[in-house]
């Protein structure tokens, strides 16, 4: 449901056939704790998660205490076959992080592995900087448009 959404709110227009979404790496919070950001500041279990794991704690507790396993479970599940397919034929999903990688997940394909994306910057706006040189590179779009919640 989380994938429709992103896709169809952020795909209105014919020239939007891209869509790259970007992760922190699981030091992140680390790199943060100084700064008392994102609730960062109490100490919480880590999870890793799998599709069907079901959460009891409140969500945003959750969400603010872990989102670097969150991203790789949302990850995993956008890798899979039927969520692939959900996506508008044409429109190309990347997602970078929470780990080194990104892949590109396409209708009608198997997800690849973009080398050219490979980071091991933790934060993800540093992240979204080589994804704009990317993209610029490849020549295919003239317009990034950036969302952020930070």
């Amino acid at each position: 449901m989380l994938l429709k959404i992103i896709v169809y709110h952020h795909v209105e227009h014919p020239f939007q056939t891209r869509i790259d979404i970007v992760f922190d790496a699981g030091g992140s919070k680390l790199v943060k704790m100084f700064i008392k950001r994102h609730e960062n500041d109490v100490d919480v279990c880590g999870y890793q998660l799998k599709g069907s794991d079901k959460i009891e704690s409140p969500f945003n507790t959750f969400v603010h205490s872990n989102r670097a396993a969150l991203a790789a479970c949302v990850r995993q599940c956008w890798s899979e076959p039927t969520s692939i397919n959900m996506l508008p034929v044409g429109c190309i999903l990347v997602v970078g992080g929470p780990d080194k990688t990104a892949i590109k997940l396409e209708n009608g394909s198997m997800p690849v592995y973009d080398d050219m994306l490979e980071s091991n910057h933790v934060e993800a706006d540093t992240r979204m900087m080589l994804h704009m040189n990317v993209i610029k590179i490849d020549g295919q779009h003239n317009t990034v448009i950036i969302q952020s919640t930070e």
